[in-house]
């Protein structure tokens, strides 16, 4: 059982994607896990691939996991943009695991073109309307730093967390006012 309530899972081909997810995932302090396939997506024909398959929305399989997400309150699914379109590995992901999943938040990494299309197209294979959603553009990746974008995707998913309840100490009576 992990200690923490949210999970950041990603695919990245480049990097970018990558990058944010770590972000998040530091500053959600929840854990993280990359999406793995078993055939590499390097090169020209690995982009003409990815390319293809995400515009003809196609799943493909998956390594195994590293974590299991079904374990968690809420789950932070991060893709690139492909052709317009969701990534097959997340694809692939929200499509094997989504019916087992609770809340849901969606993050895109892209070169300005797609992101509404892409959460439509995330929304509709999960079938779970997000949470909250978040759009980086390759120039605010490449730049490094906080982009603000991301800092307000933060604390609106920072204000969607339930309080924290402790239980009193030597008693199960609740705490005055």
């Amino acid at each position: 059982m992990p200690t923490r309530d949210t999970l950041v899972v990603f695919y990245s081909r480049t990097g970018h994607t990558g990058w944010a997810a770590r972000v998040l995932a530091h500053e959600l302090d929840a854990d993280l896990c990359e999406l793995k396939e078993p055939r590499s997506r390097r090169g020209v024909l690995g982009y003409l691939r990815s390319t293809y398959e995400a515009g003809h929305g196609a799943t493909r399989p998956l390594e195994a996991l590293d974590c299991d997400p079904t374990a968690y309150r809420r789950v932070v699914v991060g893709t690139p943009v492909w052709n317009a379109s969701i990534s097959t590995p997340v694809r692939s992901f929200l499509a094997q695991y989504a019916s087992r999943l609770g809340e849901l938040a969606f993050f895109v990494t892209e070169g300005q073109r797609g992101d509404s299309r892409v959460f439509r197209q995330m929304e509709e294979v999960s079938k779970h309307a997000p949470i909250a959603t978040l759009a980086l553009h390759g120039d605010e990746v490449a730049r490094g730093g906080r982009p603000a974008a991301l800092g307000r995707f933060v604390d609106e998913l920072q204000l969607t967390s339930p309080p924290l309840v402790l239980a009193p100490r030597g008693g199960s009576h609740a705490p005055g006012p």
